[in-house]
């Protein structure tokens, strides 16, 4: 979903993060904005600092200098209920769906929880509503109602982070913070949740910033992308153009180290034909 708006929805401005027993600066003056209804990608290999920085605009984590800006307002990480209201429109899918769900809790109890926890800024104080919403959530995501009575432990991968979809989308958030959500699924399954996040996004105008290791998915799911390496923002732009003409050479790096299947396949067909 592109979006018309020229004010971002978020802005991260010269963050900054050092890890405590650390000597050295796991984010180090990285700036990106996301605009309201759009996929943005961050991208960079393990290490590179982007689920650092996504958990800094989700306000998970307090840099130790640069500001957090969201809807045109400074986010101060030390005031509580400025921070309850940024958690709310901030949140975050996570990449492991097993280990971010409560494996002593039914999916209709997590779907519940969050949504009693909230159901005074939800205005969902009456109990049916809350039923109702949960079941909504549910279908928006794409799973039966009779899976409310059933255990993380038997779903599948796929079922279980649309579980985690479904219980940040409880809240009404504007913008959803997605790390490498579809690293832990099998490939057969990545694809069904891509397209349900690009749903989300085109039914709902929840923005969005999709952290990824993987090019092939950036590409497919954003129209910008920021590139990160060591921890700073190296390179940035439209996904068309950083693919195509990668300016730094990072981005030429990680573009390079994409196995290209169909030329390896015409080499083997020509090692085998010189062979014989």
């Amino acid at each position: 979903m592109q979006s018309d708006h020229t004010s971002p929805l978020l802005a991260l401005d010269n963050i900054t993060v050092q890890y405590e027993k650390s000597d050295s600066l796991a984010v180090e003056q990285a700036s990106i904005v996301v605009y309201p209804g759009e996929i943005a990608g961050l991208v960079g290999e393990s290490g590179s600092g982007k689920t650092t920085l996504g958990l800094v605009a989700a306000g998970m984590l307090c840099p130790k200098q640069g500001q957090v800006v969201f809807n045109g307002r400074c986010v101060d990480m030390r005031e509580r209920v400025g921070m309850y209201q940024h958690r709310r429109n901030v949140q975050m899918v996570f990449q492991d769906p097993a280990g971010a769900l409560n494996p002593r809790m039914t999916i209709g109890e997590m779907l519940d929880e969050v949504l009693y926890v909230h159901r005074q800024a939800l205005g969902m104080r009456d109990r049916t509503r809350r039923e109702q919403r949960r079941d909504q959530l549910m279908d928006a995501v794409g799973l039966p109602k009779s899976m409310r009575h059933r255990y993380p432990h038997a779903l599948s991968g796929g079922q279980r982070q649309r579980v985690g979809i479904a219980r940040a989308l409880a809240v009404n958030p504007k913008l959803l913070v997605a790390d490498e959500p579809v690293s832990a699924l099998d490939v057969s399954v990545q694809v069904q949740i891509l397209n349900l996040f690009k749903k989300v996004n085109e039914e709902l105008g929840q923005a969005c910033l999709f952290v990824a290791h993987d090019l092939a998915v950036v590409r497919y799911m954003c129209e910008r992308a920021y590139v990160m390496e060591a921890g700073r923002v190296v390179e940035s732009g439209l996904c068309r153009l950083l693919f195509s003409a990668p300016e730094h050479p990072y981005t030429r790096k990680l573009i390079q180290a994409v196995p290209d299947v169909e030329k390896g396949l015409k080499l083997r067909k020509m090692s085998l034909s010189e062979s014989n």
